[in-house]
């Protein structure tokens, strides 16, 4: 992956016109990871949430959830950021530089938006239920979100065999029940792990936009 400010201008935008509208047929996608914590409030010790242990051991505890990296794929290239204010920096550059209304494709759109929705003031969304959106757009930034788990109805690590995809999920390169954060450093597996989601969405709508054309449609 690279980091987000040493690509962000090396985008070149694909042009398609529908019902008088301008997109981009780039294949864009978004993937998030998070930390869920638990902390004590009487001696402020933050751990992970365990199983194991008594479901009312949990009553009186605070909890916490928060992105500690997102990565964005501009076809088969993989960008990343560790801060909410990176994102908007770059989807505000592919406004402002790059023509078009962008269709970015993520995989349950659900677990973004809940984690985006207080950075976006314009969000028109279109929902099956409460907290399962299938689109969520943004006029100030010009970009439409799409979920991909709507589309397929299909887990992540199940589409590369399902659709006959060139690569797979990364599967136990990254494990869930070590406290991160923005600062963390990751080790190359983590973050092969974290490339590879948006891959994995990208050759999905690839296949999609042979079969459609393009990815408006």
């Amino acid at each position: 992956m690279i980091y987000y400010k040493d690509a962000i201008y090396n985008i070149k935008p694909k042009l398609v016109k529908r019902k008088g509208k301008y997109y981009d047929d780039n294949i864009y996608t978004f993937d998030i990871e998070t930390t869920s914590v638990i902390r004590n409030p009487e001696t402020g010790e933050v751990f992970i949430f365990d199983k194991t242990k008594d479901p009312k051991y949990y009553e009186k505890m605070e909890k916490y959830g928060y992105m500690y990296i997102w990565q964005f794929s501009i076809n088969d290239m993989v960008v990343y950021g560790r801060y909410w204010h990176e994102f908007i920096e770059l989807i505000d550059v592919l406004k402002k530089v790059y023509y078009g209304t962008k269709i970015i494709f993520v995989h349950n759109l659900g677990f973004e938006f809940s984690a985006m929705k207080n950075y976006f003031s314009d969000f028109k969304i279109f929902a099956r239920t409460n907290h399962k959106p299938i689109t969520a757009r943004s006029e100030q930034y010009n970009i439409e979100f799409r979920c991909t788990l709507m589309l397929t109805n299909m887990k992540l690590e199940s589409l590369p065999k399902n659709y006959n995809l060139p690569i797979e999920k990364q599967v136990g390169l990254l494990d869930y029940d070590k406290i991160r954060t923005s600062e963390t450093e990751l080790t190359e597996d983590e973050l092969k792990y974290c490339e590879y989601d948006c891959l994995v969405v990208y050759e999905l709508i690839k296949k999609k936009r042979e079969q459609y054309i393009n990815v408006v449609n």
